[in-house]
């Protein structure tokens, strides 16, 4: 029996294909890998959280491309500290890769890196050190986000799961109650996509976060509503969260 809480639900709409590698869970961890100052560190990249506001108190970091592939951390929050040290670690969130990177290891943003990284001999915070990370939950008190990217539409669903307390595993999608389930495609650019269904202006959704926690919205637009600035105005309404740790409907 699964038991159904309600809520309300606002969902974003606005308008960017690869093989996705697994995401990361809550308590994924990393010993003793390299950690470095990331100078040019902004907001918008490889994730495409443009219509995402930064959350506070979260700076970004970049994460080492063979963990990225697929976009599976992009808005994984996480825990990070100096190599073995006993001080509390300082938090960040994941919105980019890092192509120059070794495996595993962490790209960090100027306020984050100075917070966890000791300074050296000299008194100076060195450029690249050993830290220890783990992926931890984001603990947002509002909503999940769907956003739509600029160019869907019923011919063609691309939608980002954002603002989500564990990392978004999967997103699926049916055109109405009563068909079957639809598996997506989550893009390099962290969208979600699949070619058209059955022309249907509107769909329901459902996500799926590593915790096995899954959010559904019914009757999602497909359109992006009206550009103004570039900006996306279409804000809507909903919706169901389910909480199924081990159960699935499809």
């Amino acid at each position: 029996m699964v038991s159904k809480t309600w809520y309300h639900f606002t969902l974003i709409y606005l308008g960017s294909r690869i093989i996705a590698a697994e995401p990361p869970r809550l308590g994924t961890a990393f010993k003793n890998v390299q950690g470095t100052f990331w100078s040019t560190s902004a907001w918008i990249q490889d994730c495409s959280f443009q219509h995402w506001p930064q959350p506070a108190d979260l700076p970004p970091v970049a994460v080492a491309k063979n963990l990225y592939l697929g976009a599976g951390y992009c808005g994984a929050c996480v825990a990070i500290s100096a190599a073995n040290s006993r001080a509390p670690p300082k938090r960040g969130i994941i919105n980019t890769k890092c192509v120059d990177c070794p495996n595993n290891a962490l790209d960090i943003s100027p306020p984050l890196w100075n917070a966890v990284t000791p300074k050296n001999t000299r008194g100076v915070i060195p450029g690249k050190g050993s830290i220890d990370w783990t992926v931890v939950p984001c603990n947002f008190t509002s909503d999940m986000l769907l956003i739509n990217k600029e160019g869907s539409s019923i011919n063609w669903f691309a939608m980002q799961a954002a603002n989500s307390n564990a990392p978004v595993k999967s997103l699926v999608v049916r055109s109405a109650v009563g068909l079957p389930w639809l598996p997506t495609t989550r893009q390099d650019y962290n969208f979600f996509t699949r070619d058209g269904l059955n022309k249907s202006p509107t769909v329901d959704v459902e996500v799926t976060c590593t915790n096995g926690k899954k959010v559904m919205a019914r009757n999602v637009p497909l359109e992006c509503g009206i550009p103004n600035n570039g900006e996306i105005l279409h804000l809507v309404k909903w919706v169901r969260d389910l909480e199924r740790e081990h159960e699935s409907t499809h």
